[in-house]
């Protein structure tokens, strides 16, 4: 599900089913505003004070019990964000990742955050009562992105490089070589479950004077036994959705209408500039073997993106709509 906030309506946002290829007939009412994060069904965000806020738009529904509407949001401490961050709040979180379902699985549920300033990161546990930011060491910096699996967080940095960071201890260890650069791109990590496998994804991007343009993917997987990323050329009957939304794959064979071997992209934040002129436009499908751009895209969500001031992003909700 991909949104996309209203041009017309303030705090509202439609719902785009790209599989379906169909807009719903329905809207979101959430704040009208930058989502750091899309993770387990909960938008992220950050207001002026650096608090960061879980959204949950569905809780109501989840289990098919009738939930209070205060356990839709979840209100967290403040970040350490300096002053000349205030008016740019909304991108102070350059992407933030839930462990699990804070609702569903509280004792599991850890959320990490990645600095937009430095790539360093923070976490939380949002359903603790002792609500407490923990900030991993400084030098350990320029994170682009991060996925949880069995009580660790496994990041990527600007370079390519693997790590994990044990969250008990605090401690981190290099499980990967980087890749030397070949223009300018940003990374995605996934964490493949069917084939225990972490993937990255390498997202090729250039700017015009009034558009960003993603130009080509690369996909690698890590071999664990050499500590080095392998180009893979096919991803089966996998879909990728990336953004600034945590990145997930599907077995497209599971989503009748969902491409398989391909992968779908928003128009997300990264280091060289914010949202363009005639809005955010970078979004698409990318077929891996055959190296090329599909267009599946209804006309009528190519007008709503060119309308809206902030930029779509993926989401999965907790049951099905």
């Amino acid at each position: 599900m991909l949104l996309i906030s209203s041009a017309d309506e303030e705090n509202s946002w439609n719902l785009y089913n790209v599989v379906d290829d169909k807009i719903l007939d329905m809207q979101l009412r959430v704040p009208n505003r930058r989502f750091c994060g899309s993770s387990k069904g909960w938008l992220i965000f950050v207001d002026e004070s650096f608090a960061v806020t879980l959204l949950n738009p569905f809780c109501s529904n989840v289990r098919g019990k009738k939930k209070k509407t205060n356990v839709t949001i979840i209100r967290l401490p403040p970040l350490h964000g300096k002053k000349v961050w205030i008016q740019t709040c909304d991108y102070y979180v350059f992407k933030a990742i839930l462990s699990a379902d804070p609702i569903l699985d509280p004792k599991d549920c850890i959320l990490t955050v990645i600095n937009a300033e430095y790539g360093r990161l923070a976490f939380i546990r949002p359903t603790s009562r002792d609500k407490r930011w923990t900030y991993v060491d400084r030098k350990w910096g320029l994170i682009e992105e991060v996925v949880y699996s069995e009580g660790k967080i496994y990041a990527v940095d600007n370079n390519s490089q693997l790590f994990s960071f044990d969250i008990n201890s605090l401690s981190k260890l290099e499980l990967g070589q980087g890749l030397s650069s070949d223009g300018f791109s940003k990374r995605y990590l996934v964490f493949n479950s069917n084939k225990k496998q972490f993937w990255m994804v390498k997202r090729y991007i250039q700017y015009q004077k009034v558009k960003r343009e993603t130009t080509k993917f690369k996909v690698f997987k890590m071999n664990f036994d050499e500590h080095e990323w392998i180009e893979i050329e096919t991803l089966d009957d996998v879909a990728v959705f990336v953004g600034d939304n945590s990145s997930v794959s599907v077995a497209a064979s599971d989503f009748p209408g969902c491409r398989s071997n391909c992968i779908y992209f928003s128009h997300d934040e990264d280091t060289c500039g914010t949202l363009e002129p005639y809005g955010p436009n970078d979004c698409g499908v990318y077929e891996i073997t055959s190296h090329r751009f599909l267009q599946p895209y209804l006309d009528d969500s190519k007008k709503l993106l060119k309308l809206t001031r902030q930029p779509p992003i993926w989401f999965v909700p907790s049951f099905q709509l």
